[in-house]
This record gives C-alpha cells, structure tokens and sequence, in this order.
C-alpha cells in the first residue's frame, strides 16, 4: 500500500509497511513473506523430528529388550550359581 503512511518496519528485512501489511509474531512485527519464511524454517524443523522419531522409537525399543534380557540372564545365572553352591555344600556335609 504506497499511498498509506508506513508505520512500522519489518525487523527482519528492514522495510517499511502500513498496518495492514505486518503481523505480530513472537513479540516482534514482521511483513507477510518473512512470515511465512519464518513458518517454513519451523516446519523444516519439525519434519526433522518427524522423519527421526521411528527410528529412535525403534533404537529405543531394541536397547529396553536388550536390558530385559540382559538382567533376565543376570537372574538366571546368579540363582544357577547359588544353587550349585548349595548343592556342592550338602554333598560335602553328606560325605563327612
């Protein structure tokens, strides 16, 4: 609008507009393209997240099974081994 009288300026691309030709974001005014550029380097990063979240959903799952199984083990061995023990000290207190 060249005929209104510039209000404010775009602080990104440092031109001046009316009031009807900038918006208000995040506490600072800026013109509709670098709004909408704004808009896109957010939706960029957004995607990022998006396209990496099932991969790390999958690692994430893959290392809890792996924990599991791993104290699973754990316990399985060490009450193996206190069964052996108990077993070889009744043997001993048998033969005596």
């Amino acid at each position: 609008h060249e005929a209104r009288e510039a209000v404010c300026r775009c602080v990104s691309c440092s031109r001046s507009y009316c009031r009807e030709c900038v918006s208000e974001h995040e506490g600072r005014l800026l013109c509709a393209a670098c709004l909408a550029l704004t808009g896109k380097a957010k939706s960029a990063r957004r995607s990022l997240f998006r396209r990496a979240a099932p991969a790390l959903m999958i690692a994430g799952g893959l290392l809890l099974a792996w924990l599991t199984y791993w104290a699973m083990g754990e316990l399985v061995i060490n009450t193996a081994r206190g069964l052996h023990t108990r077993t070889s000290a009744e043997r001993m207190f048998q033969a005596v």
